[in-house]
């Protein structure tokens, strides 16, 4: 897949970020510039739980976004059952619930395919 004049589209790029291309691109981000903001952010509400929110570029047709979670580093990443939809106030972000009580300190990722 190329982009916007991008080669090495799912290789790290060249912006020293620590993101590659493609995951940079479709989280709302600019693969050519540092600086970027966060593709994720975790908010608390009032009832203890949290909202893992992350951004996405609408329209990229069958990209994929799948949040995981581990519970080490060296375990395997495993699917998360809890659903994930957009948030109402914004359509480029897709967020999801982690209701009280929450488990054990976990590790967790986004694979964008």
């Amino acid at each position: 897949m190329k982009r916007a004049g991008l080669s090495g589209w799912r290789e790290v790029g060249v912006d020293g970020d620590g993101r590659s291309n493609f995951l940079e691109y479709a989280t709302g981000g600019n693969p050519t510039a540092s600086g970027d903001a966060l593709a994720c952010d975790i908010l608390t509400d009032a009832t203890g739980g949290m909202w893992v929110r992350f951004r996405r570029l609408p329209g990229l047709g069958s990209v994929r976004y799948r949040p995981q979670f581990s519970v080490g580093l060296q375990s395997p990443w495993l699917e998360t059952t809890l659903p994930v939809a957009p948030d109402p106030t914004n359509p480029a972000i897709l967020r999801l619930r982690l209701a009280p009580p929450l488990a054990p300190a976990r590790f967790s990722r986004l694979l964008v395919e």
